[in-house]
Formats: C-alpha cells, sequence, structure tokens
C-alpha cells in the first residue's frame, strides 16, 4: 500500500570539537540523583555529549530473539561493559520473569509486568506506567558503573532496552531500588515537571528572559516576523496562537512555513511545516507533551464578551516548544502564509517568543529542524534524516497518510551512528518508536505522554 509519509527531526549538530572519550581522573561520581536530573535538564540538551554512546537492544520482529540462551534457560536480553545507564525499557506484552544483573555484585529480579504497572518502588508512574492503548514504558534511569545484564525467563515478548554508557573511568553509582535522600529529591523535581506537561506549563527557570511578540494577519506569500535583540542568547519558549477561526481548508495550517533563522546564517537553521514543527503532523489536532505540543493555554488580557469570546478564546490556546535555542549574536524568526490563502480569508496568528538574556555557554549545539516528505512512499526503506559531525538528536514526528484509508505500520526505526556497519538502534517495531503496542485500533487523541506519543490516527 502507498501512502505519505513527512518526518520531521530535531537535532543539535555541535560546532565544537569531539569530546575527550576518557573521562578526567577527577571527574566527580554521576549519582542516582544526577541520572534522575537528565530527565529535565533542558541545558543537557545543547551541551556537546561528553563522550558518551547510545544505543538499543531489542527483540526485533520475531521474539524471542535473545542474545543468548544460557544453561540454566534465562536468556540474555541486553549485556553491557562500562559505566553508564539504562533510559528507556519498552514492551507492549511483558511476560515471564526479568533479572537485572548490575556491577557484579548488584542484582534484583521481578516480573516483567511489574516493572510497568506502577506497583513496584521505584518504578512508578508518571516514569513507568502503561499507556492507554497498552504500551508498557519503563523511563527510571538504572545506572551502573562496571556493567549490566538483562536476563529472561518464559519470556516471548516484543522490547526494546535503550542505554547511555559513558567514558571508561566514569564513576556512576550503581542502581538501588531503596532511594536515598538526593535521588528522593530528584524524582519530586521530575514527577511535578512531568505532571506538569499536562497541562503544558513552561518550565520554571529564574533565569532573566525578555519577550519577543507579534500578531498579523497573513495573506497569500505574506510573513510574520520576530527579531532578537543583538547579543545572543537562548530562545526558551516559541509559542504560536490562531488568533481566530481555524482555517477550513484541509491541511492549509499544514502549508505554512516556520523558519528560524541563528546569527545572521542564509539557510534556515529551522524549516518546517508549522503544526508539524509543533508536533501535531498533517491537521491540527490538541496534545500536550513535557517540551512541545498544540494545546497550551494562557492568559490573555482583555475582558470577554459575547462578541469576542471566540476570538479571545483561540488567542489563549498555543502551541508550543520548549527546546532550548542558542544563538551567539541575534535570532530571527518568521512564519509564511502558503500562496493559496484566500484573500478575503486571512490567517491571524500571534506569536510569542522568550529569549534568555545571558550568552550561551562556548561550544553550545545549535538547535536545527529539518523536514522531509515522500509521496508516495513506495520504498521499503524511508531514508529519514542524514547528517554529520558530533551533536545529539532531541526528536522526530512522523506522519504517515494514505489515499486508501489505513496504514499497516509494519516495519521498524534503525540507526545508524558514527559509521556504524549495523544499525546502533533496531528497533522490534514502528510502534515501538512511538510508544504504543503493535496493531492498536483505536487512535490515542490526547497521549499526555512527557516524551513521545500518538497525537492522531
Amino acid at each position: 500500500m502507498d501512502a505519505t509519509l513527512t518526518s520531521l527531526f530535531l537535532l543539535l549538530p555541535a560546532v565544537a570539537q569531539p569530546a575527550p572519550q576518557t573521562a578526567p581522573a577527577d571527574t566527580p561520581t554521576i549519582t542516582q540523583a544526577d541520572l534522575l536530573n537528565r530527565l529535565i535538564d533542558l541545558d543537557r540538551l545543547y551541551s556537546p555529549p561528553a563522550g558518551e554512546r547510545t544505543g538499543m537492544f531489542s527483540s526485533g520482529p520475531k521474539p524471542p530473539a535473545f542474545l543468548r540462551t544460557q544453561a540454566d534457560g534465562w536468556g540474555v536480553m541486553a549485556e553491557l561493559s562500562g559505566p553508564g545507564v539504562l533510559t528507556r525499557i519498552w514492551s507492549p506484552n511483558p511476560q515471564g520473569r526479568i533479572r537485572i544483573e548490575l556491577d557484579e555484585t548488584n542484582s534484583f529480579e521481578l516480573n516483567f509486568a511489574d516493572l510497568f504497572n506502577g506497583r513496584t518502588p521505584p518504578f512508578e508512574a508518571p516514569l513507568c506506567y502503561l499507556a492507554d492503548d497498552g504500551g508498557h514504558v519503563c523511563y527510571f534511569p538504572i545506572g551502573f558503573s562496571k556493567g549490566c545484564r538483562i536476563l529472561a525467563r518464559d519470556c516471548e515478548s516484543l522490547y526494546e532496552i535503550s542505554y547511555v554508557l559513558f567514558p571508561p573511568g566514569t564513576n556512576v553509582q550503581s542502581f538501588a531500588r531503596e532511594l536515598d535522600e538526593p535521588a528522593l529529591s530528584a524524582l519530586d523535581a521530575v514527577i511535578t515537571a512531568w505532571y506538569g506537561s499536562d497541562a503544558g506549563k513552561r518550565p520554571a527557570s529564574d533565569i532573566r528572559t525578555y519577550v519577543l511578540s507579534n500578531r498579523q494577519e497573513l495573506r497569500a506569500g505574506e510573513k510574520l516576523t520576530a527579531e532578537s535583540f543583538d547579543g545572543g542568547g537562548i530562545i526558551r519558549a516559541l509559542q504560536v496562537s490562531i488568533a481566530g477561526r481555524l482555517p477550513e481548508a484541509r491541511y492549509l495550517l499544514h502549508q505554512f512555513i516556520l523558519r528560524i533563522y541563528f546569527d545572521n546564517q542564509e539557510q534556515p537553521a529551522v524549516e518546517a511545516p508549522l503544526i508539524d514543527f509543533f508536533g501535531s503532523g498533517l491537521t491540527l489536532t490538541r496534545f500536550c507533551s513535557l517540551l512541545g505540543g498544540t494545546d497550551l493555554w494562557t492568559d490573555i488580557p482583555g475582558e470577554a464578551t459575547p462578541g469576542n469570546l471566540y476570538r479571545i478564546t483561540q488567542e489563549s490556546r498555543f502551541m508550543y516548544c520548549y527546546f532550548p535555542m542558542p544563538f551567539a549574536d541575534v535570532a530571527r524568526i518568521e512564519i509564511e502564509a502558503p500562496p493559496n490563502v484566500h484573500k478575503a480569508r486571512p490567517v491571524s496568528l500571534m506569536l510569542y517568543a522568550l529569549i534568555q538574556r545571558e550568552k550561551p555557554p562556548a561550544g553550545a549545539l545549535q538547535f536545527h529542524a529539518r523536514f522531509r516528505r515522500e509521496d508516495p512512499c513506495a520504498k521499503e526503506d524511508y531514508p529519514v534524516l542524514e547528517t554529520h559531525g558530533p551533536g545529539r538528536i532531541v526528536g522526530c514526528v512522523l506522519n504517515a497518510a494514505s489515499p486508501q484509508g489505513g496504514w499497516g505500520q509494519a516495519g521498524a526505526a534503525r540507526i545508524w551512528i558514527d559509521g556504524d556497519r549495523a544499525p546502533r538502534y533496531a528497533g522490534a517495531c514502528i510502534e515501538g518508536l512511538i510508544g504504543r503496542p503493535p496493531g492498536a485500533g483505536r487512535p490515542v487523541r490526547a497521549p499526555a505522554n512527557p516524551l513521545h506519543g500518538v497525537t492522531a490516527a
């Protein structure tokens, strides 16, 4: 079945030299609290990856597919050497028992399903949960200093296990199910931030900022623009609302183009369809997640009357992005209307940007977003992104539209990193990329998941 596939990748390519691959002798220990704080530390996103190596183990599409099966009947799902952290475990159908062995002497065993059901501390919501449509996800970071193995018994589950390895010599606090006080405090902060994403709240910060804003009725080919003050800074929040009635033409908002230029560069660092950038896809669907969404409610000054109630309501409902976007000198934001906007029915947009006044640190990674479309997509492998140099991939939006009324969701995501011959990430199935189970029939209209979800189906 041919389908239209569009993709938007968010990434922060480095402009600095690659970091050293061995940790300095005086590197402090990475504690359980530090690993938890990484889940809400936005400044880490624009810091060069200091010798970290990321990857994933998976069952593949036809489990069981262990690395090997031991004589005692336990299958090895994942095996790592050196200091690191398990960052994500996903399964649509967890079965049997699993045993997690850390640093040779530290291990624990539980039912695979108990990792996700919220009844086994510290693996509790919102870091570990069963999604509304059946996908099981655990984001609780499990650290180790020397190595890690995950084994399973009586298990024929699909699974994906993501990890980060730190440079050799890094000291990492080995995970313990009973958390110390700093870890408990960090966990409370993560829970507050992640539950706050349901309401679309901007992450709290005490940094000095100023606001850029503009409102304009856009007709065919017209542009709304906003430009920062000179001197550098970081875009901390970017919000756009439709200040009036939603366009009636199908896919019209998908045809508006958002561009962001940094430091007087000729080519935009961000160039993408407006609503795709905020995670919504081909049509506007309302949802909230931790760093982006389309349903942020913000009070707009003005007294509501029967005549302006709808306008004020729409103006108060923003699409939002909280990915930090550093720039050394100046940033310019523009939104261009497509040529098919009816001249008698212009689209009114309001743009709001919160800018940090201080310059970013030297070597800060610059934010980029790239859009790609293939119509129809008849290839077995749809190439999403190819980029060069050190950096971080921080997000992906994938849309599929089929004129035949459905998409089989076959296949899996694969990622090659730094000249890999085999993919570093080879998923069990495409549903693993977005956290839902294979063959889920009903759409997920309001995922409210901080780090992943389905906005429409």
